[in-house]
């Protein structure tokens, strides 16, 4: 069931003072659905940046105070076409806004507006306010006029209307009734609306709605019975596609490459047509004006509500007060009530089986995904998909280019662009085993249902319900692929979403995470030459047992073991141990092609698999995809596609002779490289990394591979003391800091490693966690008891737990706060009183704590680690703890009592 954004022809846009979002955020909703607001413009929010705010089927834009009180926010239709505009720089008025794409008038901007009351209104507020072509300002301004119906004129509404005789093209609009009351003055109006070059015919008015002392104010641009947005709801009656390809699909010959490009199309084209013919799509239009849900009773409270709030502000009279404030807190209490009837049935029906309880716990847990905002572009400041998708392009299309070194290598450059040249004419009497059904079958039925499709369209669950005759098509295609060594070219063109990268500026657009959408039968070809690349990789014993990375029983939490390992037993030698975290810049982004295939050449891969890759990367293309925009289509001049299927073990054999000079270690991990050097002497430790870093310097300068010093890290892991005045790290000539503590595969290592800033961390992240599910766990609600425990078993106690193994012999005083943050969890769950021992909980409900867990885990692992096919990861484990070592290491909790 898709929806599809509406431009409307006509709009409904609210403003309300609410006086406080949280405690007005039922009331709100309520608004909203019963009175079909489109936008709305809310004031004092008191809202921070770290508040949680979300609304079913409403995007929410917010600018949030620095400090105490203001804030404000719209509230969109999500099934509203529209975009969120740049922050206004306004110096005393609060404000944010968004453009609406109209049907017939173009774009128009809503500004949510706040002055506080204290504060002068300036005309260079108002400047940037209604600096868009067309503008709706809607909000408190705290100003009077009897021009738009206040009792008196201030100073701030002299200056608006002062604003206003200077431009003929604004119109200041207030409701008839008054707005606003307060314990002191008489009731008047000061949300008003201000319009600049708006065409539409436009009605304001205000309604006794909400319990704070503002109403909300209503301003309806147009007429209102419209269609607003669509959802299309398809069905696909799979036996009939499958005969309908069955019996008129023809099997293709594949003699030649063109051949092969053809028989694709053939192939999508039969695909399509098939889906065509036996799918049903209905478009259900979505009314503007639903009726409101709510019972009867709540319906005749609000009427009575919304009776005694006109009363009190006519009459003012204490009783009459006293009367609204009475219906406010029943009004309140109602909806509350019924608030959580809905939530305590939603609770009942949450099933772990089909996947509503992760769902549930997903969404209270993830921050809402927002709409990308303005974008930094290289033409300036871009505001709709079409123009954002052009500017990811430009900054995308250039980082897809090799980067420029200080000193580069020109003739190797040479030697390789001659090389990679020479594989086309290399002789090639390889046979690349081909696919067989049941291999191609067993890849398809792998395939993840809920993966976007690529630009062709066609869904993964498409492919799994192909008929025999479809499958052996797609068998002749994936065999004439590795026949002929030729990648299709329609495979080539990738739609790219985007992905923002946590705690960055998402203005910039190098701040967002390509990902490559692909054609679902590009992907399964790709994982049949994958199987037969890993095994010539395994045979020529090209990965580096140090690379830990896209490798079969290998994981973030062995290598974070490893480094551990070799930490811990120089510390039992009385040795430092230097270590340097590298940064490699956009890693997959930079592969220089050319030398990847040398690198395939010098390491005796087969001339046929060499062939085969070399089309796979040259002429690929990309164009970047948001919601239903695209960009114009741009070359890849290098780099390796992310979220393809044989990019991570390309990148893999890229950066396999890294180099590794004697008497230091070297940890790979994809793109983060760590080397270290033990000595009793720390300057020496010192002079064998920056010798490491020399090295590496001049294997960057020849692969044409750049890291960024700025975002690399040196320490010093000692028990000992701390020299002072080490010297300074270099890589091409800029300094690398040393730290005290560093982020190295989602875990916090200390010099000193005590594991402490990292469990901290840990705990917080949980404590967070915790809060999140507080909905879901706390004691009294209808979700069962069962569900609670997995909730908690299964979401809370991995993060408590994470690469465990390599830091649970830290003190027990750091591992009790971590099992408090479970145990607070599981008493929330059982709403066990206070008397209730946590062995008590923890044996009723059968449950294995973190302590436990993080026991049993490190035998698991030491297991795995001793037996494994990896003999680096062998030999760190390969050790017998002795109760006399100075320094707890690793395998150390084993033989802890506890």
């Amino acid at each position: 069931m898709a929806r599809r954004p509406s431009q409307p022809s006509s709009l409904r846009i609210s403003s309300w003072n609410l006086d406080g979002f949280r405690a007005k955020k039922t009331e709100l909703v309520d608004i909203l659905n019963r009175l079909n607001i489109d936008v709305m413009a809310v004031q004092e929010t008191y809202l921070s940046e770290a508040s949680r705010t979300s609304i079913p089927d409403y995007d929410i834009y917010r600018h949030d105070r620095n400090r105490n009180g203001g804030g404000v926010a719209l509230i969109v239709k999500k099934c509203i076409d529209h975009y969120p505009l740049q922050r206004l720089q306004t110096q005393n008025t609060e404000a944010v806004a968004i453009a609406v794409r109209s049907l017939r008038h173009g774009d128009v901007a809503v500004v949510s507006c706040y002055h506080p009351p204290r504060l002068p209104l300036l005309d260079n507020d108002l400047d940037k306010i209604l600096s868009w072509p067309q503008t709706i300002a809607i909000g408190d301004f705290n100003a009077k006029s009897p021009i738009w119906h206040s009792g008196t004129t201030t100073t701030r509404g002299r200056v608006l209307l002062n604003y206003q005789d200077r431009h003929d093209d604004l119109t200041i609009l207030g409701p008839t009734e008054p707005t606003h009351y307060g314990p002191v003055g008489r009731p008047d109006v000061i949300d008003i609306a201000l319009l600049k070059s708006i065409p539409l015919n436009a009605q304001i008015s205000t309604q006794y709605e909400g319990s704070s002392a503002h109403n909300p104010i209503f301003l309806d641009l147009g007429r209102r019975q419209r269609y607003e947005g669509t959802f299309t709801r398809r069905f696909t009656d799979w036996e009939r596609f499958r005969t309908v390809m069955q019996g008129n699909m023809a099997l293709p010959v594949i003699e030649t490459t063109h051949d092969l490009e053809a028989a694709i199309l053939s192939l999508e084209t039969d695909i399509k047509n098939a889906l065509t013919q036996t799918t049903t799509e209905t478009i259900v239009p979505r009314l503007t004006n639903p009726r409101g849900t709510l019972p009867d009773d709540i319906k005749n409270l609000i009427r009575d509500r919304r009776r005694a709030k006109r009363l009190a502000t006519r009459t003012r009279l204490p009783r009459h007060r006293h009367d609204l404030n009475v219906l406010n807190r029943r009004v309140k209490a109602a909806l509350d009530e019924l608030a959580q009837d809905n939530w305590a049935r939603h609770l009942e029906s949450l099933d772990p089986q089909d996947n509503s309880l992760w769902k549930t716990q997903r969404a209270l847990r993830q921050t809402a995904r927002r709409k990308i905002p303005p974008i930094h572009g290289s033409v300036g400041v871009v505001y709709t998909n079409q123009e954002k998708a052009e500017a990811f392009a430009d900054s995308l299309e250039l980082q897809c280019r090799l980067p420029q070194l200080p000193d580069e290598d020109e003739e190797f450059e040479i030697v390789a662009e001659r090389a990679a040249r020479r594989v086309d004419r290399e002789p090639d009497n390889d046979i690349i085993p081909p696919a067989t059904p049941d291999e191609l079958r067993l890849t398809i039925r792998r395939l993840k249902n809920r993966k976007a499709p690529g630009p062709d369209n066609i869904h993964n669950t498409t492919l799994k319900r192909l008929p025999h005759k479809g499958l052996m098509a797609l068998l002749n295609i994936t065999n004439a692929t590795l026949r002929l060594r030729h990648f299709p070219t329609r495979w080539k063109t990738a739609n790219i979403i985007l992905i923002p990268k946590p705690n960055k500026d998402h203005t910039i657009p190098s701040n967002y995470r390509p990902i490559s959408l692909l054609p679902a039968m590009s992907k399964v070809v790709e994982k049949i030459i994958l199987t037969r690349l890993r095994t010539h990789s395994q045979e020529l014993q090209v990965i580096p047992d140090e690379q830990f990375a896209f490798r079969p029983n290998h994981s973030t939490e062995l290598q974070i073991l490893r480094l551990t390992e070799h930490i811990t037993a120089a510390f039992n030698r009385g040795q430092y141990t230097g270590a340097v975290f590298l940064d490699v810049a956009k890693a997959f982004d930079t592969v220089w092609h050319e030398g990847l295939l040398m690198k395939m050449l010098t390491n005796q891969y087969p001339i046929s698999f060499t062939k085969l890759i070399k089309s796979y990367l040259h002429h690929r293309k990309f164009r970047i995809q948001i919601q239903d925009s695209l960009s114009t289509t741009r070359p890849m001049e290098a780099g390796v596609p992310q979220g393809t299927v044989l990019s991570p073990h390309l990148y893999t054999i890229y950066n396999s002779d890294i180099p590794h000079p004697p008497n230091t270690n070297i940890y790979l991990y994809a793109d983060d490289l760590t080397i270290t050097s033990q000595s009793v002497d720390p300057r020496y430790s010192v002079s064998l990394l920056q010798n490491s870093l020399d090295q590496l310097e001049t294997w960057c300068n020849r692969w044409k591979v750049k890291i960024n010093p700025n975002k690399s890290s040196a320490i010093l892991f000692t028990k000992r003391k701390i020299p002072q005045n080490l010297d300074r790290l270099t890589l091409s000539q800029e300094p690398i800091s040393w730290n005290r503590q560093t982020r190295y595969l989602g875990v916090t290592m200390d010099q000193r490693l005590t594991w402490k800033p990292h469990i901290v961390e840990t705990v917080a992240r949980a404590k967070t966690t915790r809060a999140r599910l507080y909905p879901l766990l706390k004691g009294g609600n209808t979700l069962s008891l069962r569900n609670k425990r997995t909730l908690i078993k299964v979401v809370l106690q991995p993060q408590l737990t994470y690469a465990s193994t390599a830091w649970g012999h830290a003190a027990k005083s750091h591992l009790k706060s971590l099992q408090a943050v479970e145990n607070i969890a599981l008493r929330t769950a059982t709403d066990a009183p206070w008397y209730v021992r946590n062995t008590d909980i923890l044996r009723d409900l059968q449950y294995t704590n973190a302590t436990q867990t993080i026991r049993q885990n490190a035998e698991k692992r030491f297991d795995v680690a001793a037996r494994h096919d990896n003999p680096l990861l062998r030999q760190a484990v390969d050790y017998v703890p002795d109760v006399t070592d100075k320094h707890k290491r690793p395998r150390h909790q084993l033989f802890d009592p506890g």
